[in-house]
């Protein structure tokens, strides 16, 4: 077995842990094809970790109070009409939302250099709250 196979085989196991968790958490109560989706968009920033933490982890931040009103997507619509960049109630252009996620980015990146061996770094906490994440 070469050394992409056994990867690829690491990531399914991984993103299989984590679907289980995360179906276990929401009681079933999602549709499956967004639980793989999920699971393949956080590994490259979580699959570090034990899927079965990262799920719970990723659980009780979406179940947090206030979730919504702190909901990153939020967050840079807010901020996009703050700065005049979009007028109030119209929707933020899919350009805009990839130049923010580019920004996060070049943040993340900077970030990277900050890495602890059991949480992972500051960028993937970045691109895990403003990154292209599945909100």
């Amino acid at each position: 077995m070469n050394e992409e196979h056994r990867r690829l085989m690491a990531r399914s196991d991984w993103t299989t842990r984590f679907d289980r968790e995360w179906r276990r958490l929401s009681e079933r109560s999602f549709d499956p094809e967004d639980g793989d989706s999920m699971a393949l968009t956080l590994h490259p920033l979580f699959g570090h970790r034990p899927a079965e933490e990262a799920a719970r982890d990723y659980w009780q931040a979406c179940q947090a109070p206030g979730q919504w009103e702190n909901h990153p997507k939020r967050q840079i619509e807010d901020l996009a009409r703050q700065h005049g960049l979009v007028p109030e109630g119209a929707v933020v252009p899919e350009a805009l939302q990839s130049f923010a996620a580019g920004v996060g980015e070049l943040c993340a990146f900077v970030g990277d250099r900050y890495r602890d061996p059991h949480i992972g770094s500051a960028g993937d906490a970045i691109r895990a709250r403003y990154g292209l994440v599945p909100f």
